[in-house]
């Protein structure tokens, strides 16, 4: 009995390293799953009182700035991670590169923006001053770094708090949008404002900690980093093209309702990818640390990571799949039923899409960049080309295929095309199969044990 009290503890025993990274992980998760949950119940809200023509405009506002937003962050949010976990002491100097290097991208992105939104030919005005408005997060995304430095210190309380102090202001805002009966220019106010409200609190709530007059810009330092994360940004282009190219394309190629009709799915889908993202920040000052132990150590703890997250999207496609007609049947109504098999198949990309983010953090930890840049670019070819087939064949529900394919194509089958690469496709491969080598290990028969009167 003792024996076994103690593989116990041992087992579930954990260093303080991984314990901070346990709680990290948790906050970031507490906060993620109680904005799931309302942000389900108001987005549901917002989806019957709009209807699916106008939640179709909306979304579409989204994506379209959502795309073009992509580049502001100039791919440097993991390594900035890296660069501050590994010199700690120089965080003013990377911090205000940072930010100015972003600064100045979202400037041009916001321009850029405004100018295709009244160039874009038969949309409706609301949208397009939809599009602007959103657009204006833009400018305020320099201070996203302050988040950046919490997830180096494995710390996310702090950004937890700030936004989601946001969060709560504009979910009300929204409802109170909704009782009064509000046009669609409004709800697209209040996807803006959430964003620029949690980079202003999160400045404002650590201040004593992050001081901006303290911050400064070294060009050598700039050039460094752009240099290194060109490949990235082009990934990360090629990852919101992949994520919301399909409600862009079903606007132009079908209508607003197919796009209406389409988010409803994606949506429920999608709101689930917050877990592998945290999960794997949070793991990721420890996977950088591991490193320095050896390949076998690093390797090992790895492999773990994927078959975490493997599991965790497993259950979330067999527990949908099961519930999407009921949930959507009675929370959004006859008017999204069709929404139900765009939803079932869609959501079978989380067990690619959640193997990728530990897939990503490897990618940073080796500083091969270059492969982010082609398994995205791959991913959205493939995405762009399915799409193209298969949007007028098949609506909504050609989109989601086109999803699913797009992902394993970027997040599984381009790591063995690359022998670099083809050590995480390997363990990928292992984490893939694992639920039929449990499966086997169950129903192998094992030592039968003799009664007690045989022994």
């Amino acid at each position: 009995m003792a024996n076994a009290i103690a593989k116990i503890k041992n087992k579930f025993s954990m260093t303080p390293e991984k314990r901070k990274i346990f709680f990290n992980s948790n906050w970031q998760l507490m906060d993620k799953f109680l904005r799931l949950g309302i942000n389900l119940i108001v987005s549901i809200w917002i989806a019957r009182y709009l209807g699916p023509e106008q939640f179709g405009q909306y979304n579409f506002a989204i994506s379209f700035v959502t795309i073009i937003a992509a580049v502001v962050p100039l791919g440097l949010a993991n390594i900035i991670v890296k660069e501050l976990v590994q010199d700690p002491d120089n965080k003013n100097e990377i911090l205000g590169t940072v930010s100015t290097l972003r600064l100045c991208s979202g400037l041009i992105a916001f321009a850029i923006t405004i100018a295709l939104a009244f160039m874009i030919p038969g949309q409706d005005p609301m949208v397009r001053w939809s599009i602007v408005i959103i657009a204006a997060n833009m400018l305020f995304q320099p201070l996203d770094v302050i988040s950046q430095w919490f997830d180096s210190t494995v710390e996310a309380k702090y950004a937890v708090y700030a936004k989601g102090i946001a969060f709560a202001m504009t979910s009300v805002m929204k409802v109170l949008l909704i009782v009064f009966h509000s046009s669609l220019i409004w709800f697209a106010a209040s996807y803006a404002l959430e964003l620029i409200l949690g980079y202003l609190f999160l400045l404002f709530t650590q201040r004593k900690k992050i001081s901006l007059t303290k911050w400064t810009f070294n060009w050598k330092l700039g050039k460094r980093l752009t240099n290194s994360s060109w490949p990235l940004i082009v990934a990360g282009i090629s990852t919101i093209i992949y994520l919301k190219i399909d409600q862009v394309m079903l606007s132009y190629m079908i209508n607003d309702t197919a796009v209406g009709i389409y988010a409803v799915a994606a949506r429920l889908s999608e709101v689930w990818y917050v877990i592998p993202t945290v999960v794997a920040a949070s793991y990721f000052p420890s996977m950088i640390k591991n490193k320095q132990l050896g390949p076998e150590v690093y390797n090992a703890e790895l492999q773990k990571l994927y078959n975490l997250l493997f599991w965790f999207a497993l259950c979330i496609c067999i527990a949908v799949t099961l519930m999407a007609k009921p949930v959507i049947s009675i929370l959004y109504g006859q008017e999204y039923i069709e929404s139900i098999g765009i939803l079932v198949i869609h959501v079978w990309a989380c067990l690619f899409i959640f193997m990728r983010a530990a897939l990503n953090k490897w990618i940073i930890s080796e500083g091969m960049y270059r492969f982010e840049l082609i398994s995205q670019v791959m991913g959205a070819v493939t995405k762009i080309i399915v799409n193209l087939i298969l949007i007028p064949l098949f609506g909504g529900v050609g989109a989601a295929v086109g999803t699913v394919l797009a992902f394993i194509v970027s997040s599984y089958a381009f790591t063995f095309l690359f022998k670099e690469t083809r050590v995480s496709g390997v363990m990928m491969s292992k984490t893939l199969i694992s639920p039929v080598t449990a499966i086997i290990a169950k129903l192998k028969p094992g030592k039968a044990k003799l009664p007690a009167n045989q022994e």
